[in-house]
């Protein structure tokens, strides 16, 4: 049972009267008992309540001598339950009413078993619903603004995953326009049926609402709003309503935590009234007013705070509710649910914009919140809570300091080195995504896997990264050594585990992947290893990385290397202290797996066979490889095809790739890009993921390559692979890509948006076949002559090799923490000390001067704060020499 993960149990067998929302597997309920001997309490009854298939949790009640107690198993991963458990804790002790958590006979707050968090808790007797009418509405408004009082000032546990969408409104409220708009496009493509028009009737209304809500947003208040931070705010439960908020002793209780997250709290009061009024069928001014004052009696609200609920509640929040489904099912959906769904959405809309207006009348009523004008707004912060790089506020445990010895073992690598000159021990730091070699794929992975063999070859090579099921934890192959740690794709509980296993490692240099972030913790745990950062995107963004993270990050490496001028120039614009240490390294593909499929009889081969397969021989194939997501742009693709299509009937489609690296689940924009496919005109083939092994075989099948990037892209690899097998390729003028545009190897579309210019694009080289072959002989030679791995190896090695030559920052501050040694003892000569030791003596105490005096300046010039030694100081260790010397 140890080594039992908990799965959803959703796609169990089929089980005959079982109804898995009251059934868990047998090894969860094992694993159940194992968790209750943890408590010092004695079971006489457990009995399941509910569960949750689709995602793996459950609740049990339990009688015990104690009293009855609930068992409940958290779904979520560990560190984001843990942000749940904290709360619920800090709730309990400020006064508010939820469940009180038992802790085990250790004195925790909970239990990880099967991969997941569990907790016990108080189980509150004769609890009963609030009732469905006004009255019973006002008891949940209040108890409600009970509990998002008693929330304000929370502070997650250390190393827990913080759940915050504070800072996410905007692209919450994008995230549903750009969706609307998949809507419409899905109606259009099923315009036979009749109640499509209905849909597009309407739908531009709905639209508008949602822009007019995003423009709002861009107030300065509600900026200034945001600067007060998420502590401030509090949290919200996310899923609030009659279930999960109950009548009981004292007043209204609320339970099921699991999905708290800092919010600004009056989302969850925005999402009972509109669901509320969605229930009655109309919009009821009394109604909300009794909702709004309750809630304003618990936990009071400013004019400001009133102006983003009517905002809130002004977005067509009910019209994504009911349309959402659509995408995974249009047919079925149009015909059976859109003409009652129209109905019941325009009966509402004839008393939502009335009520609306009513309700603006009444925001005099609330005292303003006078946020200051001069408050400047926080960014968003990433999902995980931010290491930072002072070891006060880290969220990591403080790293253990190196002994002597070890401090020695580091200032001695270089003197261990030079013994072969050329040959450098390196370590490589991979992401906490994906494992190396890139048995999951991966741009980082395949990069990493694309260099070190060569790299091997010359240097003493270890590369670290994530675990996988299908690889050991440490081994030695082709003369690399792999270490693997665990780290659950979260960069907090893989930072730590880096710092562990540096803590008996050393090195000449550390060379660090797209982590910026890590650089000051090594820094702190290897103080005198060279650092190197490579860079594949945009991780200095304000939102992923502090300022003084950056700073720092930017301080102690030696060399930025970029995958693209882009990569560089957007980090330069952003820092420019970090201009002078960054240089671009383009990427390579391998040139023997990706060739053209004319120079080979097997390639030639399996061309043949993939485009019989999918009766696609006489076809004009086009081909997409990227993960499906809005920002690489495959429904774009589509609805450029099927113009093109108009013209030349003779052309198919192929898109390769799944939502992620390795996995094949249906998103909601999967769903829209396959609603999309089955209504072209044209044939669409989707494969979902597919391995690194065998992807370059798809590039034999095509005969155009489209990269149709929405978003700023560093600069897709994709690219060199189409080179490398002989694919002409149209590609967008986002970010990097139109860097590989070379010598007519491919054409530049300027507009990624518009699915016109993609076509007349696409129509130049699907009507011109010589244009075509000539593009792709122009790209494999491209691909030869600049894009090899042989020589992004050599000139990584030659960055290693350069930063190792020449005395660097680190290599002066060792000197400069050194002479700390001899800093104030008297220099002394004696008389049967020998001419050459004399000068040796004098030699090491001018080298202590040089240090001191030089080593500033070298930081000042580096743009770095420093306080120089005294003229004085200086002046006066200069006549000491002096006196030496001349006597």
């Amino acid at each position: 049972m140890e080594d039992y993960l908990i799965q959803p149990w959703d796609l169990e067998e089929q089980r005959t009267g079982v109804n898995l929302d009251m059934w868990v597997p047998p090894e969860v309920d094992k694993l159940a008992q194992l968790v209750m001997e943890y408590y010092d309490m004695e079971i006489y009854t457990k009995t399941l309540i509910t569960s949750k298939p689709d995602k793996g949790g459950a609740i049990w009640k339990i009688e015990t001598n104690k009293g009855p107690r609930s068992l409940k198993l958290l779904h979520r991963k560990p560190i984001r339950s843990l942000f749940s458990v904290g709360a619920q804790d800090y709730v309990v002790k400020n006064g508010g009413r939820v469940p009180e958590l038992i802790k085990t006979k250790e004195g925790a707050l909970y239990v990880e078993k099967g991969g997941k968090l569990w907790i016990v808790t108080d189980w509150i007797e004769f609890l009963t619903p609030a009732s469905k009418d006004l009255s019973g509405a006002q008891a949940l408004c209040y108890g409600l603004g009970e509990f998002h009082r008693h929330t304000r000032g929370y502070t997650p546990p250390a190393g827990s995953q913080k759940a915050s969408r504070l800072f996410r409104w905007p692209a919450y409220y994008q995230k549903i326009i750009t969706k609307i708009g998949w809507f419409r496009n899905v109606a259009k493509a099923n315009s036979d049926i009749p109640s499509s028009q209905a849909l597009l009737s309407v739908i531009n209304i709905f639209e508008r609402q949602a822009l007019d809500a995003l423009s709002l947003l861009e107030q300065p208040f509600y900026t200034q709003m945001l600067s007060l931070g998420e502590e401030y705010w509090g949290l919200v439960h996310q899923d609030y309503g009659w279930s999960n908020g109950q009548l009981g002793t004292g007043g209204l209780w609320v339970i099921d935590l699991d999905g708290v997250a800092y919010d600004l709290p009056i989302r969850d009061l925005r999402k009972l009234i509109s669901s509320s009024m969605d229930d009655l069928g109309r919009w009821d001014v009394p109604w909300i007013q009794g909702m709004i004052s309750a809630y304003h009696d618990a936990n009071p609200i400013d004019k400001e705070t009133y102006e983003i609920l009517l905002n809130d509640l002004a977005f067509p929040n009910e019209f994504y509710k009911h349309l959402s489904e659509m995408l995974f099912d249009p047919t079925g959906f149009l015909t059976m649910n859109l003409e009652g769904i129209i109905s019941h959405l325009n009966l509402l809309e004839q008393t939502k914009g009335m009520a609306l207006a009513e309700l603006a009348l009444d925001k005099e009523k609330f005292q303003t919140g006078n946020y200051g004008s001069d408050a400047g707004v926080e960014p968003e912060k990433p999902e995980i809570m931010q290491v930072k790089g002072s070891k006060e506020s880290s969220t990591l445990p403080k790293v253990t300091q190196k002994t002597e010895p070890g401090i020695q073992q580091q200032k001695n690598v270089k003197e261990i080195s030079s013994m072969n000159k050329d040959q450098l021990k390196v370590l490589m730091i991979c992401t906490e995504k994906l494992p190396v070699p890139a048995v999951r794929g991966g741009a980082i992975q395949t990069y990493i896997d694309g260099i070190s063999g060569l790299l091997s070859q010359q240097h003493s090579l270890t590369i670290l990264g994530t675990t996988d099921p299908t690889l050991p934890n440490e081994e030695y192959k082709n003369n690399i050594r792999y270490v693997r740690i665990e780290s659950e794709q979260f960069f907090e509980i893989y930072a730590a585990r880096v710092l562990d296993f540096l803590q008996n490692e050393s090195f000449d240099l550390i060379h660090v992947f797209n982590r910026p972030r890590f650089i000051t913790l090594i820094r702190e745990a290897a103080p005198y290893t060279r650092i190197i950062l490579s860079m594949h995107n945009d991780m200095f963004d304000i939102n992923k990385i502090s300022q003084q993270d950056a700073l720092t990050a930017i301080r102690e490496v030696e060399r930025i290397i970029t995958v693209s001028d882009y990569v560089g120039k957007t980090i330069s614009n952003l820092y420019p202290q970090a201009a002078s240490k960054v240089r671009t390294i383009y990427s390579g593909v391998d040139l023997k797996k990706f060739i053209p499929w004319e120079t080979s009889n097997r390639a030639a081969q399996i061309r043949q066979e993939l485009r019989s397969s999918y009766h696609l021989e006489d076809k004009t194939v086009i081909l997409f490889v990227g993960r499906l997501t809005p920002k690489k742009g495959a429904d774009v693709l589509i609805q450029a095809i099927n113009e093109l299509s108009i013209i030349d009937s003779n052309i198919a489609l192929v898109i390769v790739g799944g939502t992620w690296y390795s996995v094949d689940s249906v998103t909601d924009y999967v769903a829209y890009v396959r609603a999309l496919a089955e209504k072209a005109s044209f044939p669409v083939i989707t494969t979902g993921y597919v391995s690194s092994d065998v992807i370059h075989q798809w590039f034999w099948a095509g005969d155009i390559f489209v990269c149709p990037s929405q978003w700023q892209e560093p600069l897709a690899r994709v690219h060199y692979e189409a080179m490398a097998a002989g694919l002409p390729f149209l590609t967008t003028a986002r970010g990097g890509n139109p860097e590989v545009v070379i010598d007519q190897n491919g054409l530049l579309v300027n507009r990624p948006e518009d699915p016109h210019e993609f076509a007349e694009n696409l129509n130049i080289l699907a009507t011109d076949p010589q244009l075509r072959h000539r593009m792709g002989q122009t790209g494999r030679r491209l691909a030869e002559e600049r894009f090899s791995w042989e020589r992004v190896a050599s000139e990584v090695s030659e960055s290693w090799k350069q930063v190792l030559s020449y005395e660097t920052d680190t290599e002066k501050k060792i000197a400069f923490e050194d002479s700390d040694k001899v800093k104030g003892k008297e220099l002394a000569i004696n008389d049967n000390d020998s001419p050459k030791d004399h000068d040796q003596i004098i030699e090491a105490y001018v080298a202590n001067i040089i240090c001191i005096m030089i080593f500033p300046i070298r930081l000042e010039n580096n743009g770095i704060s420093f306080t120089s030694p005294s003229l004085r100081g200086i002046i006066g260790e200069l006549i000491v020499i002096g006196w030496i010397i001349f006597g």
